[in-house]
C-alpha cells in the first residue's frame, strides 16, 4: 500500500492519496496538494493506544466533523461513525460533504461546521 521509511513514517502514493483521501477535487488539484501539502504520517500513531478511561474522565467538550466521502476506512460499522465516535460518549456531531482532505475541497462548509 504505503512505503514505510526507515524513520517509520508512512510514504502513500499518489494513486493511493487520490483514491482513498481527495477524490472529491478535480485531479490537477489532488496533485497540487499532493505535492505541496502532503507529507508522510507517522506509523506510530496508528498503533499506539490511547488511555480511553484518562480520557474519558476529562471534563472537555468533544466534537466530531464527519466528511461523508472520506474513504480511507470502510463506511459502517468500522468506519469513522459511529465507531470511533461512540468512544467519545457525549459528543457534538456535524456532518459535511467531503473528503478526507475536505479542507482543500470544501474549506467554507469545514469552516462553519468548526465554527
Amino acid at each position: 500500500m504505503g512505503k514505510i521509511t526507515i524513520d517509520n513514517k508512512i510514504i502513500l502514493p499518489f494513486e493511493i492519496f487520490r483514491e482513498l483521501f481527495i477524490g472529491d477535487v478535480e485531479l490537477e488539484k489532488a496533485k497540487e496538494v499532493y505535492d505541496n501539502f502532503w507529507s508522510p504520517c507517522c506509523v506510530a500513531s496508528h498503533y499506539d493506544k490511547v488511555p480511553l478511561k484518562t480520557f474519558e474522565s476529562l471534563s472537555i467538550p468533544r466534537s466530531i466533523i464527519y466528511a461523508s466521502t472520506d474513504n480511507p476506512l470502510p463506511v459502517g460499522e468500522y468506519g469513522w461513525h459511529p465507531k470511533f465516535s461512540n468512544r467519545l460518549n457525549i459528543y457534538r456531531f456535524t456532518e459535511l460533504p467531503g473528503s478526507h482532505e475536505v479542507l482543500f475541497s470544501n474549506p467554507q462548509k469545514l469552516t462553519e461546521c468548526i465554527i
